[in-house]
């Protein structure tokens, strides 16, 4: 298969610490890879690297001559005042395309990425829909290879399916940073970790994510094997160096030279197997009572927008509830009238006395950019009392990854993931009976979602939890509540019940609008009409596609030729001009059709 791009030996350090080195990486046509990773293990780097926006300390990248790479960064690189169809034409420009094949090209993108306005304004679209938008840009031009920087981030359910689809049935190869295990599991070919646990720091597994967790696991096995075969051998050599004056002086020099050249091999493999992962648990209170919250034909609205309509159930100890919902449709609501930040509109919301509800922010408005993160994981002093234990702020931060030399960076200075666990440490210290916990898991690797789950599942109070990670709520949760539209709130078995219902009374798949509000269309409009820029499209599409045809007849006739039929190469690049041709007028026939539906 033909190789788009390798990595021979490529290595990247920063200081004293190596992120990865001698990395072999080959990457084919209608290749699918997920680069996985603990948060700071330089996956973002090695992204920037491929791409050609950063240089590696040792190693060689070649590419394919001609080669058209992609890349979709974790905040799209956009521009507010534009269009949505303005912004595509100024991406697919910097890309060499004609005025002519951009307008075509665009417009064909911006309808298989799911966008109907071409006209609306970037600054208007939500944090979803400006995602979606960046991958449009970076797939103009019919790439050979996309990076995609965790494209999940800001996606809610339709988006992250809409991915996994677009994804699967890409026409180019791609390499794609996720922490989305479901996700990884389910469109990807060959798994890239990187990690300082694996020799040279990085593993690749040919499979899904499921079989590279397989083959980590054996080979952590093996290397604890390793290191317990080592350590024995050590004991044995170091009991020989012990022994008396006498015995020592007739030892070989070579085999003391030996034992200390197994201990530097001990030392460097337990360096290698040291793990740094975030040591989570939450506290409990103990609690007898089995209901935790009653809700009884609750009722809340804003304005005229309802946000649950009638609903009632139960929270029981213990259980863990998914709550499931598009972008903005009620979730984090429901969790303020929980934990009576907000009184219903109608309805009564029962409480045991003395209830302890623990609630993680998504948004961490309870974070203190300006204090350093000291104050944040020890609000004074030098101790904090963990579970009546009192632990050093400095054993305490280390519980969480962080250093003794971090303890004076402002919390703003921190990135996402650590912010996040700040405020897991922060919620540690406090004795709960029932967790509110909405989006964890943004920003957080898998190693620490792993450690998260764990900790939910031995926690013996209640958690409700908002997450778009399936993973994750198929591993934990009991029952799901899940919002369907106009208020309504019910409870489900499964997200695939939740997702069957949707569809049910939607009469299709999830949908949420592409940007927040605008105007609304008159109800009393007869006539549907295309925007100036559509009809120009439209107007001008049929004589585009009539010289495409024409064009791909020559071709034809070209290919025919004996002289050219005889030359390997001629044919190649004719037959590479016929399918490029083709694409085009496929790409043209799709949108008229839908062009023609608008004006039906």
């Amino acid at each position: 298969m033909d190789s788009i791009l390798s990595c021979h030996k490529v290595g990247k350090s920063f200081g004293d610490k190596t992120l990865f080195s001698n990395l072999n990486l080959g990457i084919s046509a209608d290749e699918r890879l997920g680069l996985i990773g603990a948060n700071g293990a330089g996956k973002s780097t090695l992204l920037r690297i491929l791409v050609g926006e950063l240089e590696s300390d040792t190693g060689t990248i070649s590419k394919k001559s001609q080669c058209k790479i992609g890349f979709v960064s974790q905040t799209p690189r956009l521009v507010p005042e534009l269009t949505v169809m303005e912004q595509v034409l100024q991406d697919a420009t910097k890309l060499g395309l004609n005025q002519e094949d951009a307008f075509i090209e665009a417009s064909a993108s911006l309808s298989q990425i799911g966008f109907v306005d071409f006209e609306q304004k970037v600054s208007e679209l939500s944090g979803g829909w400006k995602k979606r938008l960046g991958i449009c840009a970076a797939c103009l031009g019919r790439p050979d290879l996309v990076f995609f920087d965790e494209p999940t981030n800001h996606l809610d359910w339709d988006g992250i399916i809409w991915l996994e689809h677009f994804l699967a049935e890409a026409k180019f190869s791609w390499l794609m940073i996720s922490h989305d295990r479901y996700l990884l599991n389910n469109v990807t070919r060959k798994i890239v970790e990187i990690d300082g646990c694996f020799d040279d720091g990085y593993m690749i597994t040919d499979g899904a994510y499921e079989t590279h967790l397989d083959r980590k696991e054996k080979y952590l096995v093996a290397q604890q094997k390793y290191q317990e075969s080592l350590e024995n051998k050590l004991r044995r050599e170091e009991n020989w160096l012990r022994r008396s004056p006498k015995a020592r002086s007739t030892k070989s020099k070579s085999r003391i030279d030996d034992a200390l050249r197994l201990r530097d091999q001990v030392s460097e493999v337990r360096t290698q197997q040291r793990s740094t992962t975030t040591d989570i648990q939450f506290s409990e209170t103990g609690r007898k009572t089995k209901k935790l919250v009653q809700m009884l034909g609750v009722s809340h609205a804003f304005v005229e927008r309802k946000i649950i309509s009638n609903f009632s159930a139960t929270v029981s100890s213990p259980q863990i509830i998914g709550i499931l919902g598009a972008n903005g449709i009620g979730k984090s609501s429901l969790f303020k009238l929980i934990n009576q930040e907000y009184s219903p509109n109608a309805g009564e919301i029962r409480f045991p006395e003395h209830l302890k509800i623990v609630y993680f922010d998504q948004h961490r408005a309870s974070l203190d950019g300006n204090i350093s993160l000291r104050r944040a994981m020890c609000e004074h002093g030098d101790h904090v009392i963990f579970q009546s234990r009192s632990i050093h702020v400095a054993s305490w931060a280390k519980k969480f990854g962080f250093g003794p030399e971090r303890l004076e960076t402002p919390v703003n200075k921190l990135s996402g993931g650590e912010q996040a666990r700040v405020l897991i440490s922060q919620l540690m210290l406090q004795e709960a009976d029932l967790l509110l916990l909405d989006e964890p898991n943004n920003d957080l690797d898998i190693k620490t979602l792993e450690v998260l789950e764990e900790s939910l599942l031995s926690f013996s109070g209640s958690v409700m939890l908002i997450t778009h990670d399936r993973y994750m709520l198929n591993r934990l949760c009991d029952s799901h509540w899940g919002f369907i539209g106009d208020g309504n709130l019910s409870v489900f078995a499964s997200i695939d019940q939740w997702i069957a219902q949707v569809k049910l009374n939607s009469g299709a798949d999830i949908k949420k609008p592409q940007a927040k509000a605008t105007k609304e269309k008159k109800s009393d409009k007869k006539t549907k009409k295309l925007s100036y820029m559509e009809q120009r499209e439209f107007d001008s599409m049929e004589g585009e596609i009539m010289s495409l045809e024409s064009l791909l007849e020559q071709l034809n006739e070209e290919a025919e030729a004996p002289a050219n039929r005889a030359d390997s190469e001629k044919i190649q690049e004719i037959s590479a001009k016929m399918q490029n041709t083709q694409e085009k007028i496929e790409c043209l026939m799709h949108r008229w059709s839908e062009l023609e539906e608008k004006l039906s």
